[in-house]
């Protein structure tokens, strides 16, 4: 009787263990590939989801836009473009508080010209040569303290 006793409860352990073990191993795989897939998409996520700051809006730091919006000036060669991006901002190894680079984009977003800084450089300056004519510029700058700014002109060559 002990012997039947035994066998039942291993059978009852062992039937429960077939129903559950498929469903823990499914979940456990589900679980992998969300985990997975957020891997995969934070890098686009964080890259979409930051905060590009503009004269118009300065998001919480209003008052920074004299220091943080890149200034924009081109001029028509025989060539193309030259594009001068400036940033008038202080370039403080110290603190750290720098640019760190501007980039130049059309007004597809196609990336025309980067340039990166580094604290002790003494201003936030990039020429590009450009040997094609954009209908838009976009600027932007990235600073170690206060994000991403951005500004945008319209090409006029006549």
């Amino acid at each position: 009787m002990k012997n039947r006793l035994v066998f039942g409860v291993f059978l009852v352990f062992a039937v429960g263990a077939l129903i559950l073990l498929p469903t823990a191993c499914a979940k456990k795989e589900q679980k992998a590939e969300q985990e997975k897939t957020a891997v995969e998409a934070e890098p686009a996520a964080k890259e979409a989801a930051e905060v590009v700051y503009t004269r118009s809006d300065p998001g919480a730091w209003r008052g920074k836009e004299d220091s943080h919006v890149p200034l924009i000036a081109y001029e028509k060669t025989e060539t193309g473009l030259t594009v001068t991006v400036t940033v008038n901002h202080e370039m403080n190894p110290d603190k750290p508080h720098y640019i760190m680079a501007i980039m130049l984009k059309d007004g597809e977003d196609n990336l025309l010209g980067e340039k990166e800084f580094q604290a002790t450089d003494e201003k936030a300056e990039a020429t590009f040569e450009l040997t094609t004519i954009p209908a838009k510029l976009k600027a932007y700058e990235r600073c170690n303290i206060h994000g991403l700014w951005m500004d945008e002109v319209d090409v006029t060559t006549e």
